[in-house]
């Protein structure tokens, strides 16, 4: 899978428009949290123990759902 960059300006406003077409805030961090679980998984099969790290920021959420 090939790495495509934006900036922080560049997501909000990519967010934004999802948002407007229907697609939530909520369900948009449940697809991040279950996205970079899946990424885990896939480099670390046999990982059986994670500390998961959450701060104030808009990645905390992610970050719950991962942990959940």
């Amino acid at each position: 899978m090939g790495e495509i960059m934006v900036t922080v300006k560049e997501m909000k406003e990519l967010e934004r428009q999802a948002d407007t077409k229907g697609l939530s805030y909520l369900q948009m961090m449940e697809n991040a949290g279950k996205a970079a679980v899946e990424q885990l998984l896939a480099k670390r099969p046999m990982i059986r123990t994670v500390s998961i790290f959450c701060g104030k920021g808009n990645n905390g959420g992610d970050g719950l759902v991962m942990a959940r």
